[in-house]
């Protein structure tokens, strides 16, 4: 899975939790470093709060041409409504 984030970051993961805070990210069995860690299970990879989340697409699944992240691609564009100028 990729997770985007408003800022453009992506992060791969195997699989995510969601809690009251945001997301918390889990890797691959790729990503696990043996040798620091003696377990199968998967290891957290890192956390995205929700109001930096943008979402979630599976592996092999990419973005559609002319999506982007809140405040990324256009001026002025991003999650709240921008206030318009008096007249």
């Amino acid at each position: 899975m990729q997770v985007y984030c408003t800022d453009g970051t992506v992060v791969d993961c195997a699989r995510y939790e969601v809690n009251e805070y945001g997301l918390v990210l889990y890797g691959t069995e790729d990503q696990q470093d043996r040798e620091r860690y003696d377990t199968s299970d998967p290891q957290q990879v890192g956390f995205v709060p929700h109001e930096r989340l943008w979402y979630v697409l599976p592996e092999g699944v990419t973005p559609q041409a002319g999506l982007s992240a809140p405040g990324q691609g256009q001026p002025g564009a991003g999650t709240r409504p921008q206030p318009q100028p008096r007249q």
